[in-house]
């Protein structure tokens, strides 16, 4: 790699043109750690810039060159003091990648530069600046388009394999998801990038991903709603007599009313989620744990009492299948071999072990014959019922 050492003045440098110090300040407590470690040994810290007319744009090195800065205006540094960088012939790939590799490794924890590395590199190649590797076997759920949509689609993935966030398979890490949620809960205005500095990527991330769930489960009623409207409507048309038929329009109405509340409180009731949770988790009151709990309630107390028995309902019947699976897998068999040859060989079992294991045996077999006598006798409603019981309620019929 061809490189070379100059010794250039402090007002030669610049930031790094793909640097967003608006939206992600430098950090002020390190910059005035730095400027003491300078005054004390002098600078040995390495800047790489590369050469951009008479000056040099820095790659990485922005909080050593807000110290230097400050020194020379405060007048420990002289006016015309100059330092060695190394210099570089760098592509604007290079530039972002390096300031990447700098930023992660010194604020690898740090959910809000995770952020600003991967919306620097989307912004960068929307505006036409850098490339990004080709999307290779993505689903097209995944793949995004940049603004200005000019430079054509990109994917978590490939940002990922640029910037070095990517697992051995290709598939973005754990930092990379994180950096791309966040920036989506920006985007819907769920949460400000501000609010987000000072939290540790795992805190960071679970406010954010309650959030977004939080406005997902929201999207998902005014939705079920819509479709209950549309429900309504149908019926309305098909029914002859013309009292009930006014109801349920009224029904449609009141239907349509509630999907509008549920989309315009999707985002809202998200953002006073994460603002309560985030301003709670900064002065101490709640763990990681404490914000899953708190967003999981949220979501919870959305759900009408049938929706949510019927997500418990759910989660029994796949653990029941599971173990039920798990006893009749031919694979098991081989147990009850063994243990008869076992008992064939006199393994020095008592008799009432034996019929200890037999009752057991028997019992399961019993309770199993029942319930399943139980599911022949239930009847499952068929999926339009389901939007019903809201109907009539609006109406004002009872169900018959």
């Amino acid at each position: 790699m061809d490189q070379h050492m100059v010794k250039v003045s402090i007002a030669q440098l610049r930031h790094n043109p793909f640097r967003e110090l608006e939206d992600f300040p430098l950090d002020r407590e390190k910059i005035d750690k730095l400027k003491e470690s300078i005054t004390a040994t002098g600078f040995w810290g390495t800047i790489v810039a590369r050469k951009k007319g008479s000056a040099y744009e820095i790659a990485f090195g922005h909080h050593r060159k807000a110290s230097l800065e400050e020194l020379q205006t405060e007048g420990i540094i002289g006016k015309t003091e100059k330092v060695d960088i190394i210099v570089r012939e760098l592509t604007n790939e290079e530039m972002i990648q390096l300031m990447a590799r700098e930023n992660l490794e010194e604020w690898g924890t740090n959910a809000a530069v995770e952020a600003e590395t991967v919306a620097t590199t989307i912004r960068a190649y929307g505006n036409g600046f850098i490339k990004l590797p080709e999307i290779e076997r993505e689903d097209s759920r995944h793949i995004r388009y940049a603004r200005p949509p000019t430079s054509g689609a990109y994917s978590m993935s490939s940002v990922a394999v640029f910037l070095a966030m990517a697992k051995a398979d290709g598939q973005p890490n754990h930092a990379c998801q994180v950096a791309f949620q966040m920036l989506d809960a920006f985007e819907a205005g769920i949460i400000t990038k501000k609010s987000l500095r000072g939290l540790k990527r795992d805190v960071a991330r679970e406010i954010v991903v309650k959030a977004i769930a939080i406005k997902k489960e929201q999207e998902r009623i005014a939705k079920q709603r819509e479709q209950e409207a549309k429900h309504a409507q149908k019926m309305a048309e098909q029914e002859t007599d013309e009292r009930k038929g006014r109801a349920l329009m009224r029904a449609a109405d009141e239907l349509e009313r509630q999907a509008e509340v549920a989309k315009e409180a999707a985002v809202s009731t998200a953002k006073d989620f994460a603002s309560d949770v985030i301003k709670r988790t900064k002065s101490g009151e709640l763990s990681q744990r404490d914000i899953r709990e708190e967003g999981d309630k949220v979501k919870s107390d959305l759900r009408s009492k049938k929706e949510q028995n019927y997500k418990n309902a759910s989660q029994h019947y796949a653990w029941l299948k599971d173990q039920v699976s798990c006893m009749l897998n031919p694979a098991n068999d081989e147990r009850f071999k063994e243990l008869r040859k076992l008992l064939n060989d006199d393994c020095g079992l008592a008799q009432k072990d034996i019929d200890t294991l037999r009752k057991s045996v028997t019992d399961l077999v019993v309770r199993a014959e029942r319930f399943a006598k139980e599911l022949g006798a239930w009847e499952p409603k068929s999926a339009d019922s389901s939007d019903i019981p809201r109907i009539q309620k609006l109406v004002g019929v009872k169900k018959g």
